[in-house]
């Protein structure tokens, strides 16, 4: 499902996009997919197993407008890259077939190279959004304190260098999501999925913002936003079926991200409000697949049987 996805998505990146090194990075990139998909196809068939329908060409109109900059095309393929890391870094934990850990450990190396080679990019062309900066410690030191773990009342500690990186990974991959959700809520033929898309980048605007202050509190900068990544063109690239799922995966990833900026931060009011916005995250992901489901466009996954069903026949 991702990979057909992320072939639509670059297919047309390729097509708009003006830089040569950007636009070289993209035919790289695309061929990796592809190769998921043969391997993938492969092992269902053998299997005898229902392969999903996923995205095809009839889900991209290359002869639309260009939608992004491409600056905001090379920010996206950073953020992608990271959610193929994290996602498959987790799958290859979990799977013992040969074959099925032989695809999640390329995948995981291929998607490596490709983080390099976009921070590379960024970095020569001046567009990389660097995280802030804190002293080095000048010797090895221990908690004395329970006060540490306070957020709410009593003196603040300042925050620490993993709470700080949580912080900015938020604000750095809503911004991307922002930028994304609003360019589609351009194009979507659907009223309800305009509306939706048009809520969510409310919601990524307010979580910015709220990660943003606790950053300023603190004295520390906060990357800034760029409203520049979304040009005015009204003309779908792609289905509304395909944006959809795919701001559907957005959702899993941001909640993904929340969690584990949960599990790191020590002090209780950042991770309360990574709780928060956790939760906020998860009922706009629910939204999204009632959607889904309501235009008869959720391929369901394969499950368990039905043991009382079985019984009752």
């Amino acid at each position: 499902m991702m990979d057909t996805l992320a072939i639509c998505m670059l297919t047309y990146f390729g097509e708009k996009v003006e830089d040569a090194e950007i636009k070289d990075f993209i035919q790289y990139s695309i061929t990796e997919p592809k190769h998921h998909i043969s391997v993938i196809k492969e092992i269902f068939q053998k299997e005898n197993f229902p392969i999903p329908q996923g995205f095809t060409e009839k889900d991209i109109n290359l002869s639309a407008p260009k939608l992004f900059s491409d600056v905001f095309v090379l920010y996206y393929l950073w953020n992608v890259t990271k959610f193929v890391l994290n996602a498959h870094g987790i799958a290859k934990t979990l799977c013992t077939r040969s074959d099925v850990n032989t695809l999640y450990k390329n995948a995981i190396g291929h998607a490596s190279e490709l983080d390099d080679l976009i921070k590379t990019i960024a970095l020569r062309k001046g567009v990389y959004v660097k995280p802030p900066y804190i002293p080095v410690p000048e010797k090895t030191d221990f908690i004395k304190e329970p006060s540490y773990l306070a957020g709410f009342l009593g003196e603040q500690r300042a925050l620490n260098a993993m709470e700080i990186t949580n912080l900015y990974n938020a604000i750095a991959t809503n911004n991307i999501g922002k930028m994304l959700i609003m360019g589609f809520s351009q194009v979507a033929q659907s009223k309800k999925i305009r509306h939706y898309f048009l809520k969510g980048k409310s919601i990524a605007s307010n979580h910015i913002n709220l990660c943003s202050d606790l950053l300023r509190k603190e004295d520390i900068p906060a990357p800034e936003g760029w409203d520049v990544g979304v040009t005015n063109s009204t003309v779908p690239p792609f289905s509304d079926k395909l944006m959809l799922f795919h701001i559907t995966t957005l959702n899993a990833s941001g909640i993904t991200n929340y969690a584990m900026s949960i599990a790191s931060s020590a002090r209780r009011d950042i991770s309360l409000l990574f709780t928060r916005l956790s939760a906020e995250i998860a009922k706009f992901a629910e939204e999204g697949a009632n959607l889904m489901i309501h235009n008869g466009w959720l391929e369901e996954p394969p499950q368990a049987p039905n043991r009382k069903a079985l019984v009752r026949q």
